[in-house]
């Protein structure tokens, strides 16, 4: 097929529903050549406007998305469409977060001794396991929101009592910087943790419809698909099948409002770039915070079964408490109070 046609302004290959053409062949030969799409039907009667189904399979099949598809002028200025360029759809209110002055990336040692929590040149290597010292110097942050530790309980609980639920910018880059380099032994031991997106391993991670439609409308809520940032709207051009990973995080140190947060979505392509350059060697410490981690904070521990609350960015799940026995974790409850009001500070032993 020629495409010389049809590769001009506002000029479209339509992908006809009910004359199920042109064939999945010429779509992707159409796409590879730049040519835009429309989904339509021969409109011959009010029974077809609805049917949409062999339209909408090959724009799956096919992996067209929004910046593939046609749209008037008069479309495009209504509703803002726009290319995916990074600056033309970057939220004015948000920003990058800030670079990392790693002369701030130490932690003082016995004796005064500063100890740098990067590499030299500021990368970040996962779960190589991390010396004593920096154990110690990430426990004494950890107890300055810490009020009480109220071990050998009657009870067989030991409950933590918590001064804030928020963190410094400081302390809270510092621990995750170090944190993501402690070994799972290591991890497992802290009454701070931290959880960020998953590697890919094998499985996937789509997101449920549920919260998928809550996204579109949700003022409230950023998109970034494969490291971009695109207008809520995109999502009605994608399906959830599209995705093999999601991810929500806060905004708020990176400019956003308290109640905004950032909804990552990955392709299977931008995710296996993604885990490239984020898990599969040293990452950057401005690489690393570029997507804020989730709070665990650990509140109490019976007959040795821990249990955190943990803060999801969503302001719609807040707190959740999470329960861990042996190798199960598992979510026992949504809305739970916070750390430092799970135990009141005013009901100290």
């Amino acid at each position: 097929m020629d495409m010389s046609s049809v590769l001009q302004p506002n000029v479209a290959l339509e992908i006809n529903a009910v004359t199920k053409v042109p064939s999945a062949k010429i779509i992707k030969a159409a796409k590879a050549a730049g040519i835009k799409f429309t989904l339509g039907t021969n409109n011959a009667g009010i029974h077809e406007l609805d049917r949409l189904d062999y339209s909408l399979r090959m724009v799956e099949e096919c992996g067209l998305t929004i910046d593939d598809m046609w749209f008037p002028k008069a479309a495009r200025e209504r509703y803002s469409i726009k290319p995916k360029i990074v600056e033309e759809i970057a939220a004015t209110n948000l920003t990058q977060p800030k670079k990392v002055d790693l002369s701030s990336f130490v932690i003082v040692g016995n004796g005064g001794v500063k100890i740098l929590i990067t590499d030299n040149d500021g990368m970040i290597t996962r779960g190589k396991g991390v010396s004593q010292e920096m154990l110690a110097g990430y426990q004494e942050i950890v107890n300055k929101y810490l009020e009480k530790t109220s071990t050998g309980n009657p009870d067989k609980s030991d409950k933590f009592y918590w001064k804030s639920d928020f963190l410094s910018e400081e302390d809270w880059t510092r621990l995750y910087a170090i944190y993501v380099q402690m070994n799972r032994s290591q991890q497992k031991e802290q009454m701070i943790k931290f959880y960020e997106p998953t590697p890919a391993i094998g499985w996937t991670n789509p997101p449920n419809q549920r919260s998928y439609d809550y996204w579109i409308d949700d003022k409230k809520c950023h998109i970034w698909i494969d490291g971009k940032k695109v207008d809520n709207s995109a999502l009605n051009y994608n399906k959830t099948t599209h995705f093999v990973g999601n991810f929500s995080s806060s905004l708020r140190r990176s400019g956003g409002k308290p109640d905004e947060y950032r909804v990552d979505l990955w392709t299977e392509a931008g995710n296996k770039k993604f885990n490239e350059q984020f898990f599969e060697q040293p990452v950057s410490i401005d690489k690393l915070l570029e997507i804020e981690p989730g709070i665990i904070f650990l509140v109490e521990i019976i007959d040795n079964k821990p249990i955190h609350l943990l803060l999801f960015a969503e302001p719609r799940h807040g707190w959740m408490m999470m329960k861990s026995t042996g190798e199960k974790t598992s979510i026992v409850s949504n809305g739970a109070p916070t750390p430092s009001t799970y135990h009141p500070i005013s009901k100290l032993p």
